[in-house]
């Protein structure tokens, strides 16, 4: 407490939240509490103090939709992101490995039927709060999007049913890792281009996050698995 203006400061942080709640709706995050008295007694009947229970509020804006094109370059690209309030990083990265502790050598390209680990993740965030969602990822030939050949690796949230080599797994630090078998499309050489929509949760708000089912009754895609001549086949975001 202040003692000239009477100002009394609570702080709370992700390692010590206090009980905070944050929740997730209309476009907004919320973080709602409650400031109230202890209940220490001057014996176990009475109290000479008056009950405080007062309930707080605050909120931010959702941030808004961002259309962002990177190229990775030496396995890793870095993208800021401005939105309202929200002031973070984007990061992507080609791994060699599902932790993502090694990054991928491409000093001799990339091989088809290689794993190709992608690691999508965020700073400036917190990510005991906030988790970095894939809502679908899908390939094409071409750097315009929708137009050419197409191929979906994800779906919904969830990995593509029909492509048993791609996986999307939460990596515990509010980034997602996509994890799927290289490829190239068929009568074209122009590398793979992939097309990715992200979003922010709150890691409670069960609504955000995706529900993957499991079939096992779709037949496998037909990929081209020959050597990609002349060379190996590229990648890009």
């Amino acid at each position: 407490m202040d003692e000239e203006t009477h100002m009394v400061t609570f702080s709370f942080n992700n390692s010590k939240p206090c009980g905070a709640v944050v929740l997730a709706g209309n476009k907004r995050i919320s973080y709602k509490n409650t400031i109230k008295t202890s209940n220490s007694t001057t014996s176990g009947l009475i109290f000479r103090h008056d009950a405080v229970d007062i309930d707080f509020s605050c909120f931010y804006s959702q941030p808004d939709l961002k259309a962002i094109a990177l190229k990775v370059k030496g396995g890793q690209a870095v993208q800021q992101v401005l939105s309202g309030s929200w002031n973070y990083s984007l990061s992507l990265g080609m791994c060699a490995d599902p932790a993502c502790t090694q990054p991928l050598d491409l000093s001799g390209g990339v091989q088809t039927d290689q794993v190709i680990y992608l690691s999508m993740d965020t700073k400036g965030l917190d990510g005991n709060i906030i988790t970095l969602v894939v809502e679908s990822c899908f390939a094409t030939n071409t750097n315009k999007g929708n137009n050419g050949l197409r191929y979906d690796l994800v779906k919904n949230g969830c990995g593509n049913p029909s492509d048993s080599s791609v996986k999307v797994v939460d990596n515990g630090k509010g980034g997602t890792v996509l994890a799927f078998q290289m490829f190239s499309f068929k009568g074209s050489n122009s590398g793979v281009f992939l097309n990715c929509k992200m979003k922010l949760c709150v890691k409670n708000d069960f609504k955000c996050q995706p529900v993957t089912e499991f079939r096992t009754d779709r037949p496998a895609v037909d990929l081209q698995t020959f050597k990609h001549p002349p060379g190996s086949p590229s990648v890009f975001l």
